[in-house]
C-alpha cells in the first residue's frame, strides 16, 4: 500500500489539490459574473456584505456565540466535502463549486459597493488562508471518492484505502478550529471598525 509521504502519494495530493483548486476558481469566476454592475450606495457599507447579520461584539456573549456559529458552519461544509469519499466524489464537486460561488458573488457585491481590493484581502485573507486552505485539502481527499468506487465496484478496492486519510482529515478539523478564531477574533473587529469610520 503506497503511502502518501512516498512520491506517489504526493503525486495524487497534488492533482487532488489541482482539481479542487480548479473547481472552487471556476465556482468563483461564475459566481462573480452573477453579481450585477453595483453602484455604491451611500446607505449601505460594502463591508456589510462580509459581516454576518447583526454582528454586534459589545453584546455579552455575542464573540463566543458568533465563534460557535462560524465553527458549526465550517465544520459542516468540511463533513459535506470529505462525504465525497462515500459518494464517488459527488458531494465534494457540489460543495466546492457552490462555496466557489458565494465567495465570488461576495467579494464582487463587496468591491461593485465601493471597497477596494487591498481593503478586501485584510477583511479575507486573515481566516480565509486557513479556512480555504482546509476546504481545499478536504476537496482533494473527497474527490478520491471516484477512484475509490470504481477500484470498490470492480473488486480492486484496498480495504485499508481510508486508513491514511485520518491523520490529515483530524488535522484538517484542527485548522478550521483556528481559523474561526481568527476570524472572530481579528476579521469581525476589522469589519466591524470599517463600518464605523
Amino acid at each position: 500500500m503506497e503511502r502518501f509521504g512516498q512520491p506517489a502519494g504526493r503525486r495524487k495530493w497534488t492533482w487532488g489539490l489541482v482539481a479542487s483548486s480548479a473547481i472552487w476558481g471556476a465556482g468563483t469566476a461564475l459566481g462573480v459574473q452573477l453579481v450585477p454592475d453595483a453602484q455604491p450606495s451611500p446607505d449601505t457599507s460594502p463591508v456589510q456584505a462580509l459581516l454576518p447579520p447583526s454582528t454586534d461584539l459589545s453584546a455579552p456573549g455575542e464573540p463566543d456565540c458568533l465563534y460557535v456559529h462560524i465553527l458549526a458552519r465550517n465544520l459542516a461544509v468540511y463533513a459535506w466535502l470529505l462525504c465525497g469519499l462515500v459518494s464517488g466524489g459527488l458531494t465534494t464537486l457540489g460543495v466546492l463549486f457552490f462555496n466557489g460561488v458565494l465567495l465570488g458573488q461576495t467579494t464582487a457585491a463587496a468591491i461593485g459597493m465601493g471597497m477596494s481590493p487591498g481593503r478586501l484581502a485584510w477583511l479575507l485573507l486573515p481566516h480565509g488562508i486557513p479556512e480555504v486552505g482546509t476546504f481545499l485539502i478536504a476537496g482533494a481527499m473527497g474527490l478520491r471518492g471516484a477512484k475509490l468506487l470504481v477500484h470498490w465496484m470492480t473488486g480492486m478496492g484496498d480495504p485499508h484505502a481510508l486508513r491514511g486519510l485520518w491523520a490529515p482529515a483530524r488535522v484538517g478539523c484542527l485548522a478550521l478550529v483556528a481559523a474561526a478564531a481568527i476570524e472572530v477574533g481579528v476579521t469581525v473587529p476589522l469589519a466591524d471598525w470599517a463600518t464605523r469610520r
